[in-house]
């Protein structure tokens, strides 16, 4: 067992020096299946070396890769789900990514029907027209590829594209995705209801944010607290008139309204960045999400990348109480006010 080890970690340290990595990390790094990591090599020239059996990837072929394919820059595109991601064509222009298929992220949804981000956007900046393109995503590492490519500026993302955001962001140092705001928080029991996927029961938190890339939001801050302003105002609306937001979200969704009212009514719509929350996302960045977060957790730290500073921003223009800097400490509050 002994020499096996360390025949694994001569061999890992070999690789190291090589800047290369394994299928496996590979495969991990990206979010992608084996087969569509197949499917990429063979017709989209994914970089790869083959040693006997084993496959290789160098880290930085594969960067350049994923910037080529993500940009646009290339006729193929990164994957057949984002072939109908736009990239915006001039800087008046903001694409908003969001998943309609999960109730967690409705707030982009209703925030779309009711058109609240165009009105806050007009008057951030009077006399400016900005188009804003809403992508209704089938998956949260396609908004992700979208984010690195740059076709997309601000996605609702679930907990996982989050966590892997990350990984990027140190695999692609031009990358920093920043996590501006929480959304639809529960706690978990995954369930399928017709064309929605939502979480409800006890257990670990399941958690949703709106993520944006650090060097789009210092270039865009007006538009970035124009975003989180519609975000929390839909907030509020869904928490105080949940039947008319039951409604709206029906007839996009085309599903029943008791059944949206009753998913709504599960889902806590809260934008506020609580301690647990991100040791929550530490947690799952770690592969220990389910450890027991009061015995095994370790002190918070940085590992997901977070701002604050737009959310208080937004909060203030909405002379809503004030919104701490700090983290939020102890169990979710009764009161939602963001």
């Amino acid at each position: 067992m002994t020499i096996s080890y360390l025949g694994r970690r001569r061999e890992n340290m070999s690789l190291q020096r090589f800047n290369l990595i394994s299928l496996h990390e590979a495969v991990d790094l990206l979010g992608i299946s084996r087969s569509t990591f197949d499917r990429w090599r063979k017709l989209k020239q994914l970089p790869y070396v083959k040693i006997g059996k084993e496959i290789l990837i160098d880290k930085a072929e594969l960067e350049k890769w994923v910037r080529d394919h993500a940009s646009g820059s290339k006729k193929a595109a990164f994957a057949a789900d984002t072939a109908s991601i736009r990239a915006p064509q001039d800087h008046q222009a903001i694409t908003v990514g969001y998943q309609s298929g999960t109730a967690h992220m409705w707030t982009s949804l209703l925030m779309k029907e009711l058109g609240w981000f165009e009105d806050e956007l007009a008057s951030s900046m009077p006399g400016r027209t900005v188009r804003v393109d809403w992508f209704d995503a089938a998956s949260g590492t396609v908004l992700l590829q979208g984010l690195v490519g740059g076709s997309i500026q601000i996605a609702s993302l679930g907990e996982y594209p989050i966590v892997l955001s990350q990984s990027l962001r140190r695999m692609l140092p031009a990358f920093r995705p920043i996590l501006l705001a929480f959304d639809g928080k529960a706690s978990v029991c995954s369930q399928e209801t017709g064309q929605v996927y939502f979480q409800k029961g006890m257990g670990e938190d399941d958690l949703t944010g709106i993520m944006a890339e650090e060097n789009w939001v210092k270039r865009h801050q007006e538009d970035t607290v124009a975003y989180l302003k519609a975000h929390v105002r839909v907030h509020a609306y869904m928490r105080n008139h949940p039947l008319a937001a039951a409604e709206r979200i029906a007839r996009a969704k085309g599903i029943p309204t008791e059944i949206t009212a009753r998913i709504l009514a599960e889902i806590r719509w809260d934008a506020a960045f609580y301690e647990k929350d991100m040791r929550a996302l530490q947690l799952l960045e770690q592969g220990n999400k389910y450890a027991n977060a009061t015995v095994t957790a370790p002190p918070f730290s940085n590992e997901v990348l977070y701002e604050s500073h737009y959310l208080q921003e937004a909060v203030k223009a909405l002379k809503l109480p004030r919104l701490s800097s700090d983290l939020l400490e102890g169990e979710w509050a009764d009161e939602q006010l963001y």
